[in-house]
């Protein structure tokens, strides 16, 4: 599968929050503590050291005002910045 049928999620640190999600195309095969599901043509795949941050997460498409943009909609984010990419955990 090409890389353009596969992407990864995953949360890195980084950001005014200290984590920050990322989605990027994925060369490599994934891991085996990765996660993955087909939606459509492309197979999505969960970080496998990442499943704690995004457990329950929704990710949805954005169209308005700031652009075109993922929106991530997670339980585990004690708080979030204005910008929507990047969080802090519950603690």
């Amino acid at each position: 599968m090409s890389a353009h049928n596969r992407a990864l999620v995953s949360v890195k640190g980084g950001g005014c929050g200290g984590l920050k999600y990322s989605i990027e195309p994925m060369d490599d095969a994934p891991s085996k503590n990765d996660e993955e599901m087909k939606i459509g043509e492309t197979t999505v795949v969960l970080c496998g050291h990442s499943l704690f941050h995004l457990l329950g997460t929704h990710i949805s498409w954005s169209n308005d005002l700031m652009g075109s943009r993922f929106v991530f909609d997670n339980p585990n984010a004690g708080s979030t910045c204005g910008c929507g990419n990047t969080f802090s955990p519950k603690g």
